[in-house]
């Protein structure tokens, strides 16, 4: 990145530093300081709508209750959190729901001036590992009862085809995107049912949404795989619906130039591709 400004003797720039110094201590130089993002679900697939995400550097306490935490982020109903305002440094986040620690991540480094993004999952198999037998009999239980509501849950983040094939041929002529991933996804992120509602509104169609129980689904799935060259859906598709599908479109826009559309625009634009 080229950098354009004036150039400033050596000597005056080390008197303008100094008169700096004196005049702002040295954390209000770090105006601004780091954020955070994240997204959090349970042991069950499903987003953890109501606790908070709290960040602490004591590391000498025993239990969640005696520890001391230097900020508090809430949950919102999509089990998605943000804050901002953070000093640079290393710290333990955790998830709290009803004054009980559900979840940490030990050494998250935060530099100034940066967006960190922190998601818990906790249906990662160390943490399932770590749980009570009780307690894994009960999730299964539950699991078996709600899966079609845990699917229905589930974020998934649209972008266009348009967008997608630019990025490849973006990374293709592009020697730096070399060893580095790239999470291809649009601006707006939803859930299956939200996704649905929203088509429903943009189409301007009122019809009911029937959840299908997944066991119900993977039985139809095998059947549609044994009988049709092209079934309508597989169950390594079932699989993928229980899974979020989402990320960060930031660092694959600045890379590629991408220019996205919000979701309501990107479907008028296939439903009226002359428009």
């Amino acid at each position: 990145m080229k950098r354009i400004g004036l150039k400033l003797s050596t000597t005056l720039t080390f008197a303008l530093l100094a008169v700096l110094a004196m005049a702002y201590p040295a954390h209000t130089l770090a105006q601004g300081g780091a954020s955070i993002h994240g997204h959090v679900i349970n042991a069950a697939g499903m987003p953890v709508n109501k606790g908070e995400v709290r960040l602490s550097q004591d590391r000498t306490a025993t239990n969640a209750k005696d520890r001391k935490y230097l900020y508090t982020f809430p949950l919102d109903q999509n089990g998605d959190y943000k804050g901002s305002g953070i000093t640079p440094g290393s710290y333990i986040v955790f998830v709290f729901q009803n004054e009980i620690s559900m979840d940490f991540l030990d050494n998250v480094a935060f530099t100034n001036g940066e967006d960190k993004v922190v998601n818990f999952d906790m249906t990662r198999a160390e943490y399932i590992a770590k749980m009570s037998p009780e307690d894994k009999k009960a999730l299964e239980e539950y699991k078996k009862k709600n899966a079609e509501i845990v699917a229905g849950n589930t974020k998934i983040q649209p972008i266009s085809v348009g967008n997608v094939a630019k990025a490849f041929v973006a990374a293709v002529r592009n020697d730096a995107s070399i060893s580095k991933t790239y999470e291809l996804c649009g601006p707006d992120p939803f859930t299956w049912n939200e996704l649905y509602d929203e088509l429903q509104k943009i189409l301007g169609t009122r019809k009911p949404t029937l959840h299908l129980p997944l066991p119900i689904a993977r039985v139809q799935a095998a059947l549609f795989e044994r009988i049709l060259t092209n079934p309508p859906f597989t169950r390594d598709q079932l699989l993928m619906l229980q899974e979020d599908n989402a990320g960060d479109p930031k660092p694959a826009e600045r890379e590629f130039l991408l220019q996205q559309e919000n979701f309501e625009e990107g479907v008028a634009g296939y439903l009226n591709p002359a428009v």
